[in-house]
Order: C-alpha cells, then structure tokens, then sequence
C-alpha cells in the first residue's frame, strides 16, 4: 500500500512534493497501489519511486522524472506524459492505451506484456534502446511511429511478426535511407568495429555492438538471437581471431538460418586477414564459396578505409 502522508503531499502541491524529494533525497517513495487518477502532478519528481500498480489514467505527468521508477502494472490509459522522462523505468504489464507520449524519453526502459493503442510514438526519444523482456500488444493501425529504423526496432522487439512489419512499413514509413546493423567482431579487432561504429552511426546507419568481451557463460544464447533478429543486417568482421570465436560461429549461423526463414540476405562479411580462407569450418566454407567479403585488409590506411566504407554504405544502402 501507498505511503498515505507521502501521497497525500503529492497530491497537495507539486512544489511541496519536489522541495520535500530534495531536502529527503534517501527516503524510499512508495506509492504502491496508490489512486492518483486524473490529478495534476506536472513536473514531479517522481525518479525510483515505487508506483506498482498505481492507478494513473488520465494524469497530468507531462515533464515529470519517472527516471528507474517501478510501474510494473500501473495503469496509464489516457495520461498526459508528454516530454516525461522514463529512463530505466520499469513498465511491464503497463496500460498505455490513448496516453499522450509526445516526446517522452524511454531510453533504458523494460518492456514486457506492455499495452500500445492509440499512441503517437513519432517524437518519443530511445525507441532502440529499450530492454524488451517479453512480447507486448501494439495495436498496428492506431499507433505512429517514427520515420527511421528505430521504428522496426521498437516492433521487433514487442514481437510483431516480420510479415505485420513489412505491411506497416510500406503502408506508413517513408522508405529508410539504410539498414540497421548488428556489429559481429572478436573483442580483438574491437577498434576496428568502435571505428566502424561511430562511421556508420555518422551516415545514419543504426547498429549495435556484439558484447564478446563477456566470458562464456555470461551471455545467454538467446539474448543473442534476439540482438540479432532486433537489426536488420549483421555485419561480421572476419579475423583470424573471430574464425575461432564461439560467439562469432554462433551469431553467423544464427543469420544464416534466418536467411533460409525469411529469404532474404542478411549476413554481410568483411575480411581484415586472409584467415578465412584458410578456415575449415562449414560456415566459413560457404561464405569462401557463396558470398562477396569486404576487403578491410588495410583499413589503417585512411584512403583505403574510405573507399571500402564507402562500398560498405552502398551495400547497405535499403532497397527502394
């Protein structure tokens, strides 16, 4: 249950409320289950507070810090967050049918079992980078999203099936300038893919890291397909090192099974080193045999690393 004397100086004053959560900065905020609907709390301080669910249909929280705020099952049906900051806030099971969305921030967040109909979504900022935990219902026909591959991202992740996202696309998104990436790399040729990194995020080309600096056992096998099934591509750094990587073997026959699935190609290799070609395995054979590899053998030299970007961006370029 709510802390009823801190719920009651929410409800009382917004400034009070802000003045109090500044002067007792320790002090746990619990309103758990509490009944804040249809009040005005515009702007307040609301980060780690425990709101599991709370009742916040039709409230004012429109600038308001819900930043690492649990709000696993609080019902927000029609609320008013425009520009609110939810950064690593909690938000499975939650309600966010006709809530206002404009501009808020969901960097971080944690999604799972979470409710979108009628939401504009086309200003919210951290789309591709929420933690999506379990599928959630997004009612397709009645929501808008931004302009830009973190669109598909978002979808993914609630697990709209790819054939849904295709009909979105087509029907309501602009056609996206390039595909999005996941960075497939050998945590030796890790500057390499950092340099590739900050490039193509500067061209406008969404992608994300392997994290092959864990140790085996600290990544689950599944968060891999998931990382990859999220981008639309993977792009794989070949290396003596990453030819023997677990990690790598594993991610690459990951994008080649969902190639067969969804017909269509998504594995995109570039070479540092001819040891791919001295590789044995099955999967390195049928790229020896099958696929263009990007030549990145000189990519320190500035010249040569410019020309085969500037391949590598046409390749990725999506189709129109």
């Amino acid at each position: 249950m709510a802390n009823p004397e801190q719920l009651a100086r929410l409800k009382r004053s917004v400034g009070e409320w802000n003045q109090w959560r500044r002067d007792q900065p320790d002090i746990l905020t619990d309103l758990t289950g509490a009944n804040i609907s249809g009040v005005n709390i515009s702007g307040a301080n609301l980060s780690r507070a425990f709101l599991t669910e709370a009742n916040l249909s039709y409230t004012n929280l429109s600038m308001a810090n819900l930043s690492m705020a649990s709000l696993t099952e609080t019902n927000l049906t029609g609320a008013n967050l425009t520009g609110a900051n939810l950064t690593g806030a909690d938000l499975l099971i939650v309600n966010f049918t006709k809530a206002n969305l404009s501009g808020i921030n969901l960097t971080n967040t944690t999604l799972g079992n979470t409710t979108f109909v009628q939401n504009d979504l086309s200003t919210t900022k951290g789309l591709a980078q929420i933690e999506h935990i379990a599928e959630s219902y997004v009612s397709l026909h009645t929501i808008k999203l931004p302009q830009d591959s973190s669109a598909l991202h978002f979808l993914r992740g609630t697990g709209i099936p790819d054939e849904w996202i295709d009909v979105y696309q087509n029907m309501t998104m602009k056609p996206i300038r390039y595909y999005s990436c996941f960075i497939s790399h050998s945590s030796s040729d890790k500057l390499l893919a950092q340099r590739l990194h900050t490039d193509l995020q500067n061209r406008e080309v969404q992608c994300w890291f392997a994290p092959h600096d864990l140790r085996p056992g600290q990544l689950i096998r599944k968060g891999i397909d998931e990382a990859i099934y999220m981008q639309d591509k993977l792009l794989l750094i070949l290396s003596e090192h990453s030819v023997e990587s677990e990690w790598v073997s594993y991610e690459v026959e990951t994008a080649l099974n969902r190639e067969i699935r969804q017909k269509r190609e998504i594995l995109f290799p570039i070479r540092i080193d001819d040891a791919i070609f001295r590789s044995r395995t099955d999967w390195a054979y049928k790229l020896q045999m099958e696929r263009h590899i990007g030549d990145f053998t000189q990519w320190s030299n500035p010249e040569h690393y410019q020309h085969v970007l500037e391949r590598l961006l046409r390749d990725l370029k999506a189709q129109t």
